[in-house]
């Protein structure tokens, strides 16, 4: 790390000026950060501080660096809020709020250690819709959505009221696909009740935050969440203006329009939806898991697809890992089938191959998959919304997916943003090539021990 003499902010190994200040920087700092913590590149910046991917060397593993922009260190609101932040992360265990390990303080800077989630931000991902006159299939914002609230309802069972649920503040995970929340900087507690400021995004705000009342509670958080999957679901906000004044006054007066308004198809959500941007909090959902229960409800037509499970009682000796190859082309699946062959050739892992997105779900239902190597372009079902099916499957929820088509070099990417892969290969690629990448992956995930790759 680098510390600025000037302005005290904390800048990464390779600055050679300060990136608040711009003043020269002094040599590189060899010591780590809190005895423990490795710099290892920003990952974003703003008016109140910077993020740093971070290698904590102690327990090996990366981690994420989030410390207060050194003008803020000495203003006691915005410490305590900084602190707050840090205080309602911890104390939260769920899939979908990312998790604090530690708070500290280097050379003045004020700074706390958390889960490091990479991926794409919900906003960026509707955005990516929007540009390509696009929208996220159904069942996928409901899940993001779904995930969402149940991050929430862990918060507001910790006693803690989020105040700004917006897509920015929620990502999808690459790799996993799992939705985390990760940004708390205006979280409140119960035990907080003289914070009543005028704080949040105005697009997503409900009554009473803009009204700066002490009604602010778990429903609160309803409506944040509601106009985040409004816009998930439509590509557009519940109110269309770019006047801040105009949004805030749209936000306390005008009734909300329907879900089937822009999407005739969401009729079935429209209730849900309408309920939970209600003026009034008391007509809203009382909480978030309240809010999850009824849009699995009104949402099973997309949610709860008909799909048969391992009989009960069923054993089946445990594999290293399983491996579902989806191509309709019969001569690549049998390259791929063959590369995963001999990919795990030593180990127990089992190869299987559907030809269609429906079998592959049928498949995945009953084995699940750690492993899918997947082709987009599949008949009936293409492969976005296959494999939101089949991450919604028990057992299947964090599958490592590559997707391996004549696309995956540019145009289908960012459709799998939402999804949260990462892992794309053209067509054509030879055997040795699939082999290679399918060998790195087992290794990375310790499905193939570094001798049994070395000897296959």
């Amino acid at each position: 790390m680098r510390a600025c003499t000037e302005c005290g902010s904390v800048n990464p190994v390779e600055a050679r000026r300060c990136l608040v200040c711009d003043d020269p920087l002094p040599a590189a700092v060899e010591d780590l950060i809190d005895g423990r913590y490795r710099t290892i590149k920003e990952l974003g910046r703003g008016a109140n501080g910077v993020v740093y991917a971070a290698l904590d060397v102690a327990l090996k593993r990366q981690v994420a660096l989030k410390f207060l922009a050194p003008k803020l260190t000495q203003k006691p609101r915005a410490l305590k809020r900084f602190q707050r932040e840090a205080v309602a992360l911890a104390s939260i265990r769920s899939d979908h709020v990312a998790q604090v390990f530690s708070f500290g303080i280097e050379q003045s800077a004020f700074f706390f250690s958390m889960e490091l989630v990479l991926g794409r931000s919900c906003k960026r991902i509707i955005q990516q819709q929007a540009d390509n006159q696009e929208w996220i299939p159904v069942h996928r914002a409901l899940v993001i959505l779904i995930e969402m609230a149940r991050g929430l309802a862990a918060v507001h069972s910790a006693g803690i009221v989020h105040r700004d649920v917006k897509p920015d503040n929620a990502v999808v995970e690459q790799g996993t696909g799992r939705t985390v929340l990760v940004d708390f900087g205006l979280a409140v507690t119960g035990d907080e009740p003289g914070d009543h400021a005028v704080v949040g995004s105005p697009a997503y705000m409900a009554p009473e935050q803009i009204r700066g009342t002490s009604r602010i509670s778990a429903r609160t958080d309803v409506y944040g969440l509601a106009c985040a999957g409004f816009h998930l679901l439509t590509n557009r906000l519940v109110f269309q203006t770019d006047d801040v004044k105009a949004m805030l006054s749209l936000q306390l007066n005008e009734a909300p329009p329907r879900l089937s308004s822009c999407r005739p198809e969401l009729e079935p959500l429209d209730e849900v939806f309408l309920r939970a941007l209600s003026k009034d909090p008391e007509d809203r959902f009382s909480n978030c898991a309240e809010m999850t229960s009824a849009l699995e409800l009104a949402g099973a037509p997309w949610l709860k697809p008909s799909l048969p499970t391992a009989p009960s009682g069923e054993f089946e000796e445990p594999v290293a890992a399983r491996i579902l190859v989806v191509d309709d082309d019969d001569e690549f699946a049998k390259l791929s089938v063959r590369a995963s062959q001999i990919a795990f050739f030593g180990t127990s892992s089992k190869v299987a191959r559907a030809r269609t997105g429906e079998e592959a779900l049928l498949n995945a239902a009953r084995k699940p998959p750690q492993l899918v190597l997947l082709d987009y372009d599949l008949p009936g079902m293409n492969g976005v919304e296959m494999l939101s099916r089949l991450r919604s499957l028990p057992g299947a929820k964090k599958a490592r997916v590559v997707v391996i088509s004549a696309k995956a070099g540019d145009a289908a990417r960012w459709r799998f943003d939402a999804l949260g892969v990462d892992g794309f290969l053209r067509k054509p690629i030879t055997m040795k090539e699939l082999v290679d990448v399918i060998q790195a992956l087992g290794r990375a995930r310790g499905w193939i021990a570094v001798d049994e790759a070395d000897d296959a």
